[in-house]
């Protein structure tokens, strides 16, 4: 969350610990990526695993977070979505290091002397097409260039349809948003579909996005409690492990939103925390190249690395600092030279005419 307002955008406040929440799931799915990337997944105990495993569900803290970020404009406004103008802000935001991202990754997985670093089978066009359309999950080959880019995809869907959730916003209550994104998560994992990629696409994620908005309107009235909000952490975190244990996807998606949702509102009520948070804050800016950036460092880095023979625990070490170090700088180096100066732009985005709004 970017302390600039957007031209002919609602005021956009900015709260401290939301970067640090961004850093901390970016570093958790991370962590989780590590095992497997690593190749020694098997190696390890099943339960230190299955816990490596769990960082996986920073993704749905990421997605909460985007739903806070981009409904506190609209918290203290009751000025409709500027529909062209938003989609031209958040496609100068994602876009540009996203589609970087992509062609090193592309470059890697289509080479003939370097697809077998990061990919089972090497990839084609239309593999790269798909990616290049945010389409891989719904064609259920989110795997085959960069298996991490499916949720900036999602991402997207949940930009075009965020006008429409502002609106019935508007016309009823974000409570009610919130409920019926819930039963469609539900409903969606019972349906009759076959689909290797059900949980990665819209209609089961909108619930985390919603929940995401109206922990924003909780915060701009002020009816939030530390206590509160740490507590429901707690318990959603452990709700969303138990229900992720017993393969209850749609259950354990509305958990594991409540957490995010919980873990939003604890950052905000507990603020600045001195220069460690500040650090964090700061390496939070810099989360989205760095997660875009960090399957194929990770995966390149393993890849020569495993021919050491090492064990296990060298490994695990090794992946925990050095290479984690590598996909940082690497995710620095896209956020300066792309990232940022792309998000600077966005910031210049003139409104326009009212006939581009979607209003009530």
């Amino acid at each position: 969350m970017t302390a600039q307002t957007g031209v002919g955008s609602p005021p956009r406040p900015r709260y401290a610990g939301i970067d640090t929440l961004r850093a901390a799931a970016a570093l958790a799915v991370f962590i989780c990526h590590v095992p497997p990337y690593g190749r020694f997944a098997e190696q390890m105990p099943p339960m230190l695993n299955n816990l490596f495993v769990t960082g996986a569900h920073g993704v749905d803290v990421f997605i909460v977070v985007s739903g806070f970020c981009l409904a506190l404009p609209y918290t203290k406004s009751s000025r409709s979505v500027d529909v062209h103008s938003f989609y031209k802000r958040r496609a100068y935001r994602i876009a540009p290091p996203y589609y970087v991202a992509l062609a090193v990754a592309s470059a890697l997985a289509i080479g003939p002397g370097t697809w077998h670093w990061v990919v089972a089978e090497q990839a084609n066009a239309g593999d790269i097409a798909l990616a290049a359309m945010f389409l891989q999950a719904w064609a259920g080959v989110e795997g085959t260039v960069n298996g991490s880019l499916w949720s900036v995809a999602l991402e997207v869907s949940l930009y075009l349809v965020f006008p429409l959730l502002v609106l019935w916003w508007q016309r009823f209550s974000l409570s009610s948003l919130v409920v019926i994104s819930g039963v469609l998560a539900v409903a969606w994992f019972e349906a009759p579909i076959d689909g290797p990629s059900m949980h990665l696409v819209l209609p089961a994620r909108l619930v985390q996005f919603a929940i995401g908005m109206w922990c924003a309107q909780l915060i701009s009235r002020r009816s939030v409690s530390t206590l509160v909000s740490a507590s429901a952490a707690f318990a959603a975190v452990i709700a969303g492990v138990t229900l992720s244990t017993l393969n209850l996807l749609g259950p354990s998606l509305l958990a594991w939103g409540a957490a995010g949702g919980s873990l939003c509102l604890l950052v905000v009520t507990l603020g600045e925390r001195g220069t460690v948070w500040k650090l964090a804050e700061r390496a939070g800016q810099v989360s989205y190249s760095f997660y875009l950036m960090h399957q194929p460092v990770l995966l390149v880095f393993f890849y020569w690395f495993q021919k050491t023979g090492t064990s296990w625990m060298i490994s695990l070490g090794i992946g925990l600092t050095v290479a984690l170090a590598a996909s940082y700088v690497v995710g620095l180096l896209l956020y300066v030279t792309v990232e940022q100066p792309s998000a600077k732009r966005s910031q210049f985005i003139r409104p326009t005419p009212a006939k581009g709004n979607l209003s009530p």
